[in-house]
């Protein structure tokens, strides 16, 4: 019974992980919900595959994640990278749309299509929480394991010599490198908990974990593969369903697909004894965790109906991850830009604003993706939703942490934090207090102006979740137009969801900050060299000599920003030196200043004193990174 719930939870993840894209609670009390309908869409034709370019796995995985980056080659290139993986993608008429055969195991194009139109940029979960995704329906199994497994299992793929398993562990890789957390999960100090991971991706492993559970299991004999076979496809069993042909967006997998699926298998392994594509070992530790309870001895059908049952109440927490990935952010700051002063004291305030909104008709086919959702959640689970009236969501809980320019730049007016958490108004906006941090040292007046960025990360979902969280706001809409029983379970699904962290992306804002012009002293006078950073030359500075034997500390005093005296005194031994004099800088306004200082300087040594002047120069290069910043 254990492995019943194991595999059957993670067929069930890769169906119901692409339902729902438009579906929110109803916000407004004056604001009628809107029914969904159970009439699927018309889906446009699936496009081509796209073609892995010729290379490494790392540019093949650089190619594909460019790929996706783009609305008009996103779904192709899912297509594509699936292709690539050896793992097929099934057509409405029942057969591969890329080059993998005859195999039949896989999403459907509807499904890819489906989590391709979710596919936005920044959102997505910590790979704990991907971990207890697949993880969740089975009590059985160690949810907080599944995290950590499936990052070793990804840090493993990455030296795979196997060039689809390395392909994926590079996709993977350039993927959440490219979110919110810009993390490289090759950096062994990375943790699950820090690396953020999109949905349409889990969605990808979570396939290929099933095949690998699949064949791993077929392979150990042929009642054992037989029975993994119908618990895996039990969950999609109805009286309808054709491997050859399937209406888009409105029936589950049914009994003809586990029969071809099964036939398929045992002509493949036990019959012929080929080897199997699509990495039937990726995720090595993925699939020793399901496979320890792949021993359970046979349970009643009760008690696989009950585990499906709970698997349904696990589509409304996927569903709800996906819901979040839809709805809109609009970003504004007041004033913009955000302005620092010059002085050590804290800058100007400011605050920026974030609406949360629905929005379908921002998203490419969002009227057909949303109809997809009510489709198949009506007509293939006995389901019934409601669509809150587009528009601003109110009531919402979101936090936000500073990115890029925090703490240096910008800091939140919130005592010295660095996140905040704040509740959207009526107009569905949450304001977030800031103001320019102070400058590390002050700044000359005749500093030249600087534009500069700063960021804030957004979470849907903060970590200690409030009774105005977006889920609860969420889950308050929801409508069962079916018998109680088959809603049994929601709740316990519904308290995973509220543990769970969901990033819904990185907003730049502009910054105006204050640019003193820093430069590099070099030049040489003898065996004496000159070294050294000056950040202003209205401020007191100091230029290294280096001699063979001992160093000069030259320090200026300027008087204003082209003119000074300066001044050194050095002891070696039983000799010491020292000098002063003017100087003045020369050329200030070209591409070459130079300071010259007309130093008299006089050296004792033992019974001796010499004494001379003449001019030193100093050559300043001016400064190209922020070290005076």
């Amino acid at each position: 019974m254990r492995n019943k719930l194991s595999v059957t939870f993670l067929a069930f993840i890769l169906i119901v992980s692409t339902l729902g894209c438009n579906l929110f609670t109803g916000l407004f009390q004056d604001k009628a919900a809107v029914p969904i309908s159970s009439e699927p869409p018309i889906l446009p034709a699936a496009p081509q595959p796209t073609v892995a370019i010729k290379g490494t796995a790392e540019e093949q995985a650089v190619f594909f994640v460019d790929q996706l980056a783009s609305p008009e080659t996103r779904f192709a290139g899912w297509l594509g990278l699936y292709d690539a993986l050896g793992v097929p993608v099934i057509g409405q008429d029942g057969k591969p749309l890329g080059s993998t055969g005859d195999d039949p195991i896989g999403p459907r194009h509807w499904q890819v299509w489906y989590a391709s139109g979710l596919d936005k940029k920044g959102r997505g979960i910590p790979l704990t929480d991907a971990g207890r995704l697949l993880a969740a329906g089975t009590p059985e199994l160690d949810g907080a394991a599944f995290g950590p497994a499936l990052l070793n299992d990804l840090r493993l793929a990455l030296k795979s010599t196997d060039p689809q398993v390395r392909l994926m562990g590079m996709f993977v890789r350039e993927r959440i490198k490219r979110w919110p957390s810009h993390l490289d999960i090759q950096d062994p100090a990375v943790t699950p908990k820090d690396a953020i991971i999109d949905l349409p991706t889990i969605q990808m492993i979570a396939w290929i974990t099933m095949r690998g559970v699949l064949f791993q299991g077929a392979t150990a004999g042929t009642r054992t593969s037989v029975r993994t076979l119908s618990l895996a496809s039990a969950l999609f069993q109805s009286s309808g369903g054709n491997p050859a042909s399937q209406l888009p967006c409105s029936e589950k997998m049914g009994d003809a697909d586990s029969t071809y699926w099964t036939n398929w298998l045992m002509n493949k392994v036990i019959g012929g004894g080929v080897q199997l594509p699509g990495m039937t070992k990726a995720f090595s530790g993925l699939i020793e965790q399901f496979q320890k309870y792949s021993m359970a001895s046979e349970k009643t059908i009760e008690k696989t109906s009950a585990a499906i049952t709970k698997l349904n109440a696990i589509s409304v927490l996927i569903t709800l991850l996906l819901q979040i990935a839809a709805m809109e952010i609009e970003p504004k700051q007041i004033p913009d830009p955000l302005e620092r002063t010059k002085s050590t004291s804290r800058g100007k305030d400011g605050k920026i604003e974030l609406q949360l909104y629905s929005a379908p008709d921002k998203i490419p086919d969002g009227d057909k993706l949303g109809a997809c959702m009510g489709s198949v959640l009506l007509n293939a689970f006995g389901i019934s939703f409601s669509f809150p009236p587009k528009g601003p969501i109110a009531g919402a809980e979101m936090t936000v942490s500073g990115g890029v320019g925090f703490p240096d730049l910008v800091l939140f007016n919130s005592e010295g934090t660095n996140s905040m958490r704040r509740w959207t108004d009526k107009s569905g906006v949450a304001e977030y207090k800031l103001f320019g941090a102070p400058q590390k040292r002050q700044i000359p007046e005749t500093a030249k102006e600087q534009m500069k960025e700063f960021s804030v990360h957004v979470k849907a979902q903060p970590e200690e979740a409030g009774l105005n969280s977006m889920l609860n706001i969420f889950f308050g809409g929801l409508t069962f137009g079916v018998a109680p029983g088959k809603a049994a379970g929601f709740g316990s699904a519904i308290d995973i969801a509220k543990t769970f962290q969901y990033d819904m992306g990185e907003y730049y804002f502009n910054l105006k900050d204050w640019k003193q012009q820093g430069y590099r002293a070099s030049g040489q006078d003898g065996p004496v060299v000159y070294s050294g950073v000056i950040c202003s030359l209205e401020k007191p500075f100091e230029i290294t000599g280096t001699h063979p034997l001992y160093l000069y500390p030259f320090k200026f005093v300027p008087s204003s920003a082209t003119a000074g005296t300066a001044s050194y005194r050095v002891k070696w031994k039983l000799m010491s030196a020292e000098g002063s004099g003017s100087y003045t800088v020369e050329g200030a306004d070209s591409d070459t200043p130079r300071i010259v200082w007309q130093s008299k300087s006089t050296a004792t040594i033992p019974v001796i004193q010499l004494s001379g002047s003449g001019p030193m120069t100093f050559n300043l290069v001016p400064l190209e990174t922020d070290e005076c910043n």
